[in-house]
Order: structure tokens, then C-alpha cells, then sequence
């Protein structure tokens, strides 16, 4: 029974060892949209909705940029979607209507973290940030929306002491790779595989599961989910977890 149980106990100190990181990992990524929307919210407060009809538009777009430099470009939105302006591009013309987020932040004007999506010209994958301008009355009068690339969320993720050997993975609620420890070059806007079905809820909002990763390698998970309904992945490699155990059995 002795090796049994060394498995089980090397899966379940696995287990938690991959939520622990998977907790330290949220945080960062939480404290990131905070921070980032405290500060998006402090400057649309501060230009209302008088910088929509202001020619000075572009510089004060281009001013945010400066002032967050984790921002790849900043737009101005009019009530209507239309966009008025931008730091980066001539988006003359163009109109935000029709993007994700538009329709619940002009119903309920909160800052909110738009669905990644894939700019049109660069290729490149981003992540809206939209910081709604109020009016008098409270109604929704705009928007300033900062794009973040995705690759530099990838590297908040390294920003973290993970250990090297696990693999961190953040996905949206629709299983889109927004950010990984490892190769986020390629892997970022990937869909992850389809779920083992081995998933066991340990608490609301976290659980345990093994399983290959996009690679092919398998390996033990701890699951967190965060707001706005991601999930961040650990995966430590099987070798690690049950080596020990296996060294154990083969001495015996």
C-alpha cells in the first residue's frame, strides 16, 4: 500500500503546490487591471466630455500613451461609437460600434477589460481597456479605450516567481490563450484543448485536474478563476511530481 499512497500524496502536494502558484499568479494579474483601470478612470474623469469635440484630440491621446507606456495605443470613442481619435493611426471615419464591449459599457459606463482581439493591421493580438467618460448626468459619454498588447501581459505572467519547469497559462472565459510563461509569441490567441474531463472542483472558482497541455506534455493542474471570468492554468510536468514517488517504488 506504501507506493499507493506515496503516489496519491505526490499528486495531492502537486495539486496544491500548482494553486499556490496559480493564486500568486491572479493576483498579479488582478492587481494589473486595477491599477491600470484606477488610472485610465483618473484620466477620462479628468478630460470629460470636452476633449471629444477638442482638436487638441490626437496630443491628449498620445499624452496617455506617454503616461502608461504598458498602452500600445489610446482611442477616443464618441457616445455614438464613432471614433474621434487616436495616439496611434489614422482612425478617421471608424467606428467602435460594433466591437465587443461597446454595447454594455454605453448601457452601464464602468471600466471594463474588453475580449481580446486581433489588430487588424499589425496583426498582433491586444486587450481593450475601456475607461468610460460620464456625463453631467451620469449617462455614458464616451470612452477612452488603451489596447495592451498581449505579449506584455505574458510577461506580467513571468513577472512572477514561477518555477521554471511549470507552465503558467492565462485563458479568457472562451478558452482563448491571452497569456503564457512559456512561448506566448505563438501560443497567445491559440485556443487551449478541448478539457480532459479529469477537472475536480476544490472550492468555487478553483480546481485540480491532469491532462496534456497544447504541446502534448502531461501534466498535473491547479485552476483559478479570476474576474473577468478567466482562468489562470499551472501545470506541473507528471516527471516532477511523481518522480520521487517512482524512485521510491524502484529502491523498494
Amino acid at each position: 500500500g506504501w507506493s499507493v499512497h506515496d503516489y496519491r500524496t505526490a499528486r495531492e502536494s502537486a495539486e496544491q503546490n500548482a494553486l499556490a502558484v496559480a493564486d500568486a499568479v491572479s493576483l498579479g494579474v488582478v492587481q494589473f487591471f486595477t491599477q491600470a483601470g484606477q488610472l485610465l478612470l483618473a484620466t477620462s474623469d479628468r478630460f470629460g466630455t470636452g476633449w471629444l469635440v477638442d482638436e487638441a484630440c490626437p496630443s491628449h491621446m498620445q499624452t496617455v500613451i506617454e503616461l502608461y507606456p504598458f498602452l500600445l495605443n489610446a482611442v477616443a470613442v464618441g457616445p455614438d461609437g464613432s471614433i474621434v481619435c487616436a495616439a496611434r493611426g489614422d482612425a478617421t471615419g471608424a467606428s467602435a460600434a460594433a466591437w465587443p464591449w461597446f454595447e454594455g459599457v454605453s448601457r452601464d459606463p464602468v471600466f471594463t477589460v474588453g475580449e481580446p482581439v486581433e489588430a487588424d493591421f499589425t496583426g498582433n493580438w491586444i486587450l481593450p481597456l475601456v475607461a468610460p467618460v460620464t456625463t453631467e448626468d451620469g449617462s455614458f459619454g464616451g470612452a477612452i479605450v488603451g489596447t495592451v498588447p498581449l505579449v506584455e501581459l505574458s510577461a506580467l505572467v513571468g513577472g512572477v516567481s514561477v518555477p521554471e519547469d511549470h507552465l503558467v497559462t492565462v485563458a479568457t472565459s472562451d478558452r482563448i490563450v491571452v497569456a503564457r510563461s512559456t512561448e506566448p509569441e505563438t501560443r497567445v490567441g491559440s485556443p487551449l484543448p478541448p478539457l480532459t474531463g479529469s477537472d475536480r472542483l476544490v472550492e468555487p472558482g478553483r480546481w485540480v485536474a491532469s491532462g496534456p497541455d497544447l504541446a502534448g506534455v502531461d501534466l498535473t493542474w491547479g485552476q483559478v478563476e479570476i474576474d473577468p471570468g478567466w482562468i489562470v492554468y499551472v501545470g506541473v510536468p507528471k516527471d516532477i511530481v511523481f518522480g520521487p514517488a517512482r524512485q521510491e517504488a524502484f529502491t523498494h
